[in-house]
């Protein structure tokens, strides 16, 4: 478990990162697919001690993807930059380490590949 005030300090840290965060055009366009198949997108969002998502969606109940009780879920939009270039379009260790991390919270990540 980390030290409380380490924790504090890193979710104040990623808090400033996220207002320098640039959406590139794939991901603005996976935006608009997500809100016009109404999951309403919630774009740059964090989920506290490091951990960050491109999209938190929720799928209403009633619905094909939402099922009988609604669902939650995440999407990352991953770019060239979430790539190996050899071998190619083997996701880098970071990327890797970002979906383990929301398997291990219970939390369901759709990754979005260019």
């Amino acid at each position: 478990r980390l030290d409380e005030r380490i924790c504090t300090e890193l979710d104040k840290w990623m808090a400033a990162q996220s207002e320098f965060h640039k959406s590139s055009y794939f991901e603005f366009a996976v935006g608009a697919a997500l809100e016009e198949l109404e999951l309403h997108p919630v774009p740059g969002v964090l989920l506290g001690h490091g951990l960050s998502a491109d999209f938190r969606c929720q799928a209403p109940p009633g619905t094909l993807e939402g099922g009988p009780n609604g669902r939650v879920f995440y999407v990352e939009v991953d770019g060239p930059s979430h790539f190996c270039v050899r071998p190619q379009l083997r996701p880098r260790g970071r990327t890797i380490l970002k979906r383990r991390l929301f398997r291990a919270l219970g939390l369901e990540l759709v990754s979005v590949p260019y």
